[in-house]
């Protein structure tokens, strides 16, 4: 394609050179993004196990309030809690803490 002669008179304008490379604003989201995603990695890394206890009744468990303590000391919450399938049992699903993670096995006693 070529430019059409200058008309007499008017002012000499260069064509707009487009660049090969996006602009410098979208390094700002760009960066965001990469940082959130790097914290949402962070967090399920250090979540600990989701363990289930079975239980006769669940009396005083509220799902996201209810905290497990050990020796008073904060160690788990309470997430959900349910009916087993027979009905005969109630199943509560815990968060337990990274820090022990190791302690827990199928003879923890809750």
């Amino acid at each position: 394609m070529t430019l059409p002669p200058p008309t007499p008179g008017a002012p000499d304008v260069e064509p707009v050179r487009s660049s090969r490379w996006p602009s410098l604003v979208w390094l700002v989201p760009v960066l965001a993004i990469l940082a959130a995603i790097g914290l949402l990695f962070q967090i399920l890394a250090t979540r600990g196990p989701l363990i289930e206890i079975e239980l006769e009744t669940a009396s005083g468990l509220k799902a996201g309030e209810t905290i497990i303590k050990y020796r008073d000391v904060d160690v788990g919450q309470v997430e959900t809690v349910r009916f087993s399938s027979d009905l005969t049992k109630v199943i509560v699903e815990a968060r337990m803490d990274q820090s022990v993670a190791p302690y827990l096995d199928d003879d923890a006693k809750f």
